[in-house]
C-alpha cells in the first residue's frame, strides 16, 4: 500500500471513530451524576474551586515532569528511536521520527498502545488484592501510566514531549480521554483546532491552559468508588485470593487504558495529517 492510500484509509478509520464519538449521550444516570457534581461544587465559592483546580493541575504537570525525566522514560526513548532505526538508519532523535512515513510511525505507536493496556491491567489486579497500600497508590499509578502511554506514542509519531507546547497537549489528551464519555467530543474539537491554528515548531501553548474542572472531577470520583469497591472484596477468596477483585481492578483499568490510548492514538494520527496538509 502506497503513502496516498494508507494515509486515505488512516483518515477513513479516524472519521469512523470520530463519527462513533461524536455520537456518544448521555444516560439518564450520568445526567443525574452531572447535576450531582454541579449540585456539589455550587457548596464552593468560585475562588476555592478555582484554587483545588490549580493545585490539581500543577499535580498532573509534577507528573508529567517527573515522568518525563525518568529513567525508565529515557529508556523507552531510546528503544523507540532504535525501532525506528530499523526503517531508517539516519534516525538520531525523535524528531527524526516526525519525517517518516505515517504507516511506520503507526507502527511505533502500536507497541506502546499494547504494551501500556497491559500494564494498566497488571497494575489494577495488583490493587485488586485489597491491600491498603496498593488501594492507595491505585489512583496516582493509573494515572501515571496513561500518562506514559499518552508521551510515548506522541514520541512515536515524533513529537518531543520535554517543550512546554507538548507538555501541554499530552495533558490535555489526557483531559479528553477521560472526560464522561459524550464529553469527549469537545475535547477533541479543541485539540483538533489547536493543532491546526498551531505551527509545527511552537514551544508555548496559546490558549486555555487548564487541565481539570468540574466536569473532569467524575473520573477522580469513579477511581475512588473502585477502589470502595476492591476493598470490599478483599475478603471474597478462591484459594487464598481475591479472584474477584483481582478480575475487577484489572478490569477497570484495562478499560481505562484502552480508551485513553485510542483516544491518544487517534489523535496524533489526526496531527500528524493535519501537519501534512499545510
Amino acid at each position: 500500500m502506497d503513502k496516498n492510500n494508507y494515509e486515505e484509509k488512516v483518515v477513513a478509520e479516524i472519521a469512523s471513530w470520530q463519527k462513533i464519538l461524536f455520537d456518544k449521550e448521555p444516560t439518564d444516570v450520568q445526567i443525574l451524576i452531572d447535576k450531582w457534581m454541579e449540585k456539589s461544587f455550587s457548596y464552593l465559592t468560585e475562588r476555592k474551586r478555582e484554587a483545588f483546580f490549580a493545585k490539581l493541575d500543577k499535580w498532573f504537570i509534577y507528573l508529567h515532569t517527573f515522568i518525563q525525566q525518568s529513567q525508565v522514560q529515557h529508556e523507552a526513548k531510546q528503544r523507540i528511536i532504535s525501532s525506528a532505526k530499523v526503517f531508517d538508519h539516519s534516525v538520531d532523535d525523535i524528531e527524526d521520527i516526525r519525517v517518516m512515513p505515517l504507516h511506520i510511525r503507526t507502527y511505533l505507536a502500536e507497541q506502546q498502545v499494547a504494551k501500556h493496556r497491559l500494564y494498566s491491567m497488571a497494575q489494577g489486579g495488583v490493587s485488586g488484592m485489597g491491600g491498603l497500600l496498593f488501594l492507595g497508590i491505585d489512583i496516582p499509578a493509573l494515572f501515571a501510566i496513561n500518562i506514559k502511554a499518552i508521551q510515548l506514542i506522541g514520541m512515536s509519531y515524533g513529537y518531543e514531549m520535554n517543550t512546554p507546547y507538548e507538555m501541554v497537549v499530552a495533558l490535555k489528551v489526557f483531559y479528553g480521554a477521560t472526560l464522561p464519555n459524550h464529553l469527549q467530543q469537545h475535547a477533541w474539537t479543541e485539540l483538533i483546532e489547536q493543532v491546526k491554528n498551531s505551527s509545527k515548531q511552537q514551544l508555548f501553548y496559546e490558549g486555555n491552559d487548564e487541565i481539570t474542572n468540574e466536569i473532569w472531577f467524575e473520573q477522580l470520583m469513579k477511581q475512588g468508588l473502585k477502589a470502595v469497591v476492591l476493598f470490599m472484596l478483599r475478603k471474597k477468596l478462591i484459594q487464598g485470593i481475591p479472584v474477584f477483585g483481582v478480575a475487577t481492578g484489572a478490569t477497570a483499568n484495562y478499560k481505562l487504558t484502552k480508551q485513553v490510548t485510542d483516544y491518544a492514538h487517534r489523535f496524533y494520527q489526526a496531527r500528524c495529517l493535519v501537519e501534512n496538509s499545510k
